[in-house]
């Protein structure tokens, strides 16, 4: 029961890290821009390789297949710089900072982080991909190291630090801008509960919603029973879930720059609020 309790915890996991991106696995192999000419110039470029292939473009890098050794290599599109085709698989979709190291497949099951201009090693571990949320975003990538803790993803910085987490714990998405990630849990019902946590391992919020969407100006949804509310950074209930949102909100409210949240409510009403939790119209 323990067993199937965990693969149970790591399959919801999964599916709200897929919900949250809104993703499908495939997107590691779409192309990044929909600008045709720019499209154009990458095969281009990719063309004065000998016997590659355009294979696909993200953020930061134009990926290429080798025909003959079956293998990929990538243009660094922020250095302009190529590395050839060695490698068995490259992850790079969602990482946006060129300076974060780059997860690649050098073998089956083998990964590691290299530097996304000279190619080199940088972090060599005994790693198991947890996701697409092993790529690097906000300094730190989740994935499952083997000589830890192989069956529960610990965070690793860029320097190899290792942060793991308290048993029965699982991260359902990547470290986000405040330093923050959410995590879940497994109730005695079989039911998945979310929290917060830091970076460091801390927990923040015990497990206890149904959902919780990601921070934006230093507040997040949390969904219970189908009711939302709001929380801060530092784990506080800000307003319990109360509100019975409009199906267009499906992953709740989210407060602008200006500090004013507005939605509809199922039954047609509008609600605006302030951060400071006040309702301003009504």
């Amino acid at each position: 029961m323990k067993v199937n309790k965990f693969f149970f915890l790591i399959f919801v996991s999964f599916l709200y890290m897929c919900v949250m991106h809104h993703a499908q696995c495939d997107e590691y192999y779409t192309i990044y821009t929909n600008d045709n000419n720019q499209n154009e110039m990458n095969k281009a470029m990719v063309s004065k390789v000998k016997n590659a292939q355009f294979h696909n473009e993200t953020y930061l890098s134009v990926v290429f297949y080798d025909t003959e050794t079956k293998r990929y290599g990538f243009f660094n599109k922020n250095s302009n710089t190529y590395q050839p085709a060695i490698y068995y698989r490259i992850y790079d979709l969602f990482c946006r900072d060129a300076s974060y190291p780059m997860l690649v497949e050098t073998e089956p099951d083998c990964y590691v982080y290299i530097d996304r201009i000279t190619g080199s090693i940088l972090l060599n571990g005994q790693y198991r991909l947890f996701g697409k949320e092993s790529e690097f975003r906000n300094g730190f990538a989740l994935i499952c190291i083997l000589t830890e803790n192989p069956d529960y993803p610990s965070l690793i910085d860029i320097d190899g630090n290792i942060t793991s987490f308290p048993d029965s714990i699982i991260p359902a998405g990547s470290v986000q801008d405040n330093g923050l990630l959410i995590v879940c849990t497994i109730d005695e019902y079989g039911d998945a509960l979310y929290g917060i946590c830091r970076s460091s391992g801390e927990i923040v919020l015990e497990p206890q919603f149904d959902y919780i969407a990601e921070y934006h100006n230093g507040f997040a949804s949390v969904r219970l029973d189908d009711l939302w509310g709001h929380i801060d950074e530092n784990g506080i209930i800000c307003i319990y879930p109360c509100y019975e949102l409009s199906e267009e909100y499906e992953n709740g409210y989210t407060f602008n720059d200006s500090g004013i949240a507005a939605f509809e409510l199922l039954n047609g009403e509008t609600i605006t609020l302030s951060q400071k939790n006040n309702i301003v119209h009504k």
